[in-house]
């Protein structure tokens, strides 16, 4: 009887030794990292137009989908603000006025560009840093975060 009682509190510990190491090696796997480029991010100011593009591209280094993303702005200049006639922070939205959301393939990029009326009335270098493009995962847990310091003119 004492060896049976002994024999089923070892299959139990073993057991538990088993559960705890697949849970533990669960938590090891591949995770999702997403990061905007540096070199590829940039605002782009058309004067002839009139226009103000956010053009910011993202990348999934991992082998694992994104799954839905999202964008946020935040404008970090009152004057800015007001001209772009938003508020800080605000979201990439489709035409319609919804969400925008897209996903990044493994090891794969994404871009996307946001245009708004800007008169040009200060010089174009004095945009730099007041941008910044942050990018959420569908629980909006922000996965990557960049402030803009590349202007360029069409």
């Amino acid at each position: 009887m004492k060896d049976q009682i002994k024999m089923k509190l070892e299959k139990s510990k073993v057991r538990w030794f088993f559960l705890l190491l697949i849970f533990l090696l669960s938590g090891c796997g591949p995770s999702l990292e997403v990061t905007i480029d540096e070199e590829a991010t940039r605002l782009i100011v058309d004067e002839e137009r009139s226009l103000l593009t956010i053009y910011t591209r993202f990348e999934n280094p991992t082998a694992i989908p994104s799954g839905p993303l999202s964008v946020q702005f935040h404008i970090n200049d009152e004057n800015l603000l007001d001209q772009l006639d938003q508020e800080s922070p605000f979201a990439f939205m489709d035409r319609k006025g919804n969400l925008e959301t897209f996903d990044i393939k493994p090891n794969g990029s994404y871009f996307i560009s946001e245009s708004f009326a800007y008169q040009v009335e200060e010089p174009i270098d004095e945009l730099q840093g007041m941008i910044e493009v942050a990018v959420l995962d569908e629980s909006e847990t922000e996965l990557a975060r960049m402030t803009v310091n590349q202007v360029t003119t069409e």
